[in-house]
């Protein structure tokens, strides 16, 4: 019986590695989702198109232009999708597609020489990073650096 205990403990070793490897990338998964709903959440609602805008890619952005009055079409599932296949060690790109984004969160001067201040959503956003690891991390009984 004194044999089996070095592979009983191995095997409990290889479990609880593997559980924690899982909730790791489970609070990774929950974290990103919910970065995506407090930016979603920090942005202002007009007519819904620049939440719309936002998407979740697992391959870096190639900007263009776009015009001002693109209508942006609900990416929500495939967000979250994209979201839940990635890997553990995976890098994913958030990024807000609707052309006036950056003018919104930042503030600019108008045509008419007015300046219209910034909102700075992704900003308040972004810091919010380091409080949503930690939250989902307390979540599954962990503790986030």
């Amino acid at each position: 019986m004194a044999r089996n205990r070095p592979k009983d403990f191995q095997r409990a070793v290889q479990n609880w590695t593997h559980d924690v490897a899982e909730r790791s990338h489970r609070v990774q998964r929950d974290a990103v989702h919910g970065f995506v709903e407090t930016l979603q959440d920090n942005m202002p609602e007009e007519t819904g198109n620049l939440r719309r805008s936002v998407v979740v890619s697992d391959q870096p952005f190639q900007y263009g232009h776009l015009p001002d009055d693109t209508k942006f079409t609900d990416r929500s599932a495939e967000n979250r999708a994209k979201i839940e296949a990635m890997p553990p060690d995976g890098t994913l790109y958030i990024g807000v597609q609707a052309p006036y984004s950056a003018k919104d969160n930042y503030g600019a001067v108008g045509s008419d020489g007015k300046v219209r201040p910034g909102k700075f959503w992704a900003d308040r956003s972004a810091s919010a990073w380091r409080g949503l690891v930690a939250r989902y991390a307390r979540a599954k009984g962990m503790r986030a650096r």
